[in-house]
């Protein structure tokens, strides 16, 4: 399905659910102008862009953004009530049964979850961080799980995303004190691993994914980390403990600063050439830079100055 294509239909959704009525009450929503949304419609590539996407999934909160982006997971955020025989045959695809069959699976394995460790539904959505009247729509299927759902309960109580997801595997994630023994080696075959740069990521990382000339010293094949695009060293003491100087830091690029998952650790490069490795807080429009370190202050910076973005997967002490 092409862009334009989920864009109309989650145009006609709104319409049939009473939520618009015209293409104005979509511009109004979104602070556009009437005849961007009647390009977008139409496809036009200069219209219909990433941002716009955004700001519209901003506007309509029921829309998933994932979904207009990248016809990734259901279009709704909120599975509707199936009330009559007058509901739009739209969400009655084979497409929309599916991803309603893997919500209730990933539902039927978040109980098995709640009574393994001894948890009210209560206690497991504060635990989580998922807000209760949230979580208990979506234990009743009135609602779907989100990515940043299951980024919350895996992170919480240490459960492999792909089961939880998909129900491949084993329940548990590897301890970290076993992960923590996983050894990695040095490889000089570019065929095994990710490839290691010696230069600090806070002088200029970013300059390597343009310089064609740029060798990597050697491989480093470390197995929970070898999705990464590649090494390179931490310097400064800001996210210490869990980052040491020193340190060097499996990182994958993000596509999208919009997209970020708070708590997680990501290397952000702004436009005025600040680099600097930190967890982050999504506040909508901005985000908060908070150091492990309690020496060290948080920063709030403009999404719109964010340049690029690496997630921090991991580090490994220099060796």
């Amino acid at each position: 399905m092409s862009r334009k294509e989920r864009f109309n239909r989650a145009y006609n959704f709104l319409k049939m659910e009473n939520v618009i009525k015209k293409q104005d009450d979509v511009a109004k929503a979104m602070g556009a102008t009437q005849s961007n949304v009647s390009g977008a419609l139409k496809g036009k590539e200069g219209v219909l862009t990433e941002s716009f996407l955004i700001r519209f999934a901003n506007a309509f909160k029921q829309i998933s953004l994932n979904w207009l982006l990248y016809e990734e997971g259901p279009m709704l955020t909120i599975e509707p009530e199936f009330k009559d025989e007058n509901t739009p045959q739209i969400l009655l695809s084979e497409e929309d049964k599916d991803v309603i069959e893997e919500q209730t699976n990933m539902t039927r394995r978040i109980k098995e979850l709640i009574n393994h460790f001894g948890q009210t539904p209560t206690t497991f959505a504060l635990k989580s961080n998922i807000e209760l009247s949230l979580f208990e729509r979506k234990m009743k299927g009135q609602a779907v799980w989100s990515v940043a759902d299951v980024h919350k309960i895996c992170d919480t109580f240490k459960i492999r995303k792909g089961w939880l997801v998909d129900g491949e595997g084993q329940q548990a994630r590897i301890p970290d004190e076993f992960l923590d023994k996983i050894p990695a080696r040095k490889s000089f075959d570019p065929r095994v691993g990710v490839p290691y740069y010696n230069v600090d990521f806070e002088l200029g990382f970013d300059f390597l994914e343009n310089d064609q000339t740029a060798n990597p010293e050697y491989m480093i094949n470390c197995q929970p980390y070898n999705k990464a695009d590649a090494w390179c060293n931490a310097r400064g003491n800001s996210m210490y403990p869990t980052i040491s100087s020193g340190d060097i830091i499996a990182l994958k690029k993000i596509d999208d600063a919009h997209i970020l998952i708070s708590g997680e650790i990501y290397g952000i490069i702004t436009t005025n050439g600040l680099r600097t490795i930190k967890r982050v807080k999504d506040n909508g429009d901005t985000l908060t830079l908070i150091p492990d370190n309690k020496e060290f202050d948080e920063q709030v910076i403009s999404k719109n100055d964010v340049s690029k973005v690496f997630l921090v997967m991991g580090s490994l002490k220099q060796f």
